[in-house]
């Protein structure tokens, strides 16, 4: 279970690194100074990964027909019980049982 995760984690961390596609490692392509300037920087890279690989996704769900229109319909919500009281009792009443002392003033 851990594995699956880290193993994502660091393919997201080459594809951030790689001289094709971002190259956040190449540190000539932020010619910026201080840290936070830097940071900031490193920040908009991700994002634009992060946009990238939505893009992707989306055009690959397209391609393979997985879109609602190809009959694909979003998970229906499950069937919940009754509850045992109305609004109005839950409002009056204290967990099923009246109050039989007037409140404080």
């Amino acid at each position: 279970m851990y594995a699956h995760g880290r193993e994502t984690v660091e393919s997201f961390n080459a594809y951030l690194k790689d001289g094709a596609t971002h190259a956040l490692e190449d540190g000539s392509r932020r010619r910026l100074r201080g840290t936070v300037a830097q940071y900031f920087l490193a920040t908009l890279t991700v994002v634009a990964a992060n946009l990238d690989k939505i893009h992707d996704f989306a055009a690959h769900k397209t391609e393979d027909g997985l879109d609602s229109e190809a009959g694909m319909e979003a998970p229906r919500a499950k069937h919940r019980k009754p509850r045992r009281s109305s609004a109005l009792q839950r409002v009056t009443h204290q967990r099923g049982r009246a109050r039989t002392h007037p409140a404080r003033t």
